[in-house]
């Protein structure tokens, strides 16, 4: 397998197909987390990589230890370190637990949200993969109509395009810790990370290969570097 270059012209299948992997993990969605996992795909964490300079690494440090130790409370940790976001799959969603479980370094992480402002998308594609995401989701029997998506936008004055949250239905089912990073960056400092298993559309098979009947297990390498 080897990492797919993000680029501009994904295909309305590879979009779907993403789409189908996002509500296969998280089946438990309201239509706020379908707008933020999109949001997030394109934009990352604005406020996050907004707010943290150089200088302020301790308050994201401090949040991401509390999270540590959540998981922890809750035995939670998550089989994957990262998950793809959104249609243009711009950002990755990091799963703290068993990203420091392999002794990798979190100041790494820190560094890498400071920069990943850098790769933010477009306000047109968004509100274009919006649209495609909404049709999809209203041909599905899954309880969401048209009504609902115009309410959403009505209530939250979509033309804007806030950051929103997480729902609480979301957050509950789906609690792991975790963090928001450009993808581009991941996986230049990461690339062992680009061997996750089957089922991200970042991963495609070398040419020529077959796909297996089975997904074997990734074993990562453990970091050798600092503890933090």
């Amino acid at each position: 397998m080897i990492h797919k270059e993000i680029d501009d012209n994904r295909t309305r299948e590879e979009k779907i197909s993403s789409l189908n992997r996002f509500i296969e993990l998280h089946p438990l969605v309201e239509i706020q987390d379908l707008y933020k996992w999109l949001y997030y795909g394109e934009f990352g964490e604005i406020v996050i990589q907004e707010f943290y300079s150089e200088k302020k690494t301790a308050p994201v440090l401090h949040s991401m230890l509390e999270g540590l130790r959540s998981d922890s409370d809750l035995d939670l940790s998550p089989e994957r370190v990262w998950e793809p976001l959104g249609f243009s799959q711009r950002y990755l969603m990091i799963y703290l637990t068993p990203y420091y479980n392999l002794e990798y370094p979190l100041m790494r992480v820190v560094n890498l949200i400071q920069r990943s402002s850098a790769f933010q998308g477009y306000r047109m594609r968004f509100k274009l993969d919006w649209i495609l995401l909404k049709d999809e989701i209203v041909s599905r029997n899954m309880g969401l109509s048209k009504q609902d998506f115009i309410n959403f936008e009505d209530r939250i004055q979509f033309h804007q395009l806030p950051e929103l949250d997480f729902s609480d239905t979301f957050k509950t089912n789906y609690p792991a810790a975790s963090c928001i990073v450009a993808t581009k960056l991941f996986f230049e400092y990461f690339p062992e990370f680009a061997q996750e298993p089957k089922g991200f559309t970042l991963l495609e098979d070398e040419a020529g290969s077959s796909v297996p009947e089975e997904e074997e297990e990734v074993v990562y390498p453990r970091w050798e570097g600092e503890a933090l």
